[in-house]
């Protein structure tokens, strides 16, 4: 068995919700630029890598101590499996039931804007919070809500 500092498992988890949020954005960002028909090839081929990632964090959980780093690993890949999975069966039944026809200008506009201040509200939020935190928290909430305002900030270019 193999074990590692507080600190250190903090840190791992820190970078698997900053890889989970990454993929969140570049999905976000992407699927506001190349509509919903990319949305649904990329979530088609990303469900097998989470659901790998999730026997990972199972792995880890067992030849790492202590246990939480894993768990917590393993919690955080399948949460976004979950979410991948929800969002390929909600874009399939819309391909089936209506198709991805064109969003009318106007509409994608109102869409954009609205995404863009979603992102950069949870980005304020999770910067507060993250200040009011300590040590690898504080820098991880930090890093994070960087990550959302930028997208918040690609998705307005």
């Amino acid at each position: 068995m193999a074990s590692v500092a507080d600190s250190t498992g903090l840190a791992l988890i820190g970078l698997g919700a900053f890889g989970a949020v990454a993929w969140g954005a570049l999905l976000s960002v992407r699927s506001a630029r190349r509509g919903p028909a990319w949305a649904l090839a990329h979530v088609r081929r990303a469900g097998p890598l989470f659901a790998g990632l999730a026997v990972a964090g199972l792995t880890v959980t067992l030849v790492l101590r202590p246990r939480w780093v894993g768990a917590s690993l393993t919690y955080t890949a399948v949460v976004v499996w979950v979410l991948a999975v929800a969002l390929r069966r909600s874009l399939a039944r819309v391909e089936r039931e209506v198709g991805f026809g064109q969003v009318p200008a106007e509409r994608r506009g109102w869409l954009l804007e609205r995404a863009r201040w979603v992102f950069f509200a949870g980005g304020a939020v999770l910067a507060v919070t993250a200040v009011l935190a300590d040590g690898t928290a504080r820098w991880g909430g930090i890093g994070l809500a960087g990550l959302l305002v930028l997208t918040g900030w690609a998705i307005a270019r």
